[in-house]
């Protein structure tokens, strides 16, 4: 249990780019999923425990969300 909840950042921003890239119509659900990702990276971060893997977590979605804004501004 200790692993899983070690690892849940990184598992909600995993699913949610794997439903952005394989169900596009699924918006929302990958919204959801990448919220929750940078929520519980948060709380994280604020209790100090797994500090890394909530940093890494964080990074993928900031890196994600500007990728996906250079690609929609250039026309991708």
């Amino acid at each position: 249990m200790k692993l899983f909840m070690r690892f849940l950042p990184l598992l909600l921003v995993v699913a949610g780019l794997l439903n952005y890239i394989y169900m596009a119509k699924g918006i929302g659900l990958t919204l959801v999923l990448l919220s929750l990702g940078v929520i519980v990276g948060i709380f994280n971060l604020m209790k100090k425990q797994y500090i890394v893997v909530a940093l890494i977590s964080i990074v993928i979605i900031i890196g994600s969300v500007a990728l996906f804004y250079y690609l929609v501004n250039a026309g991708v």
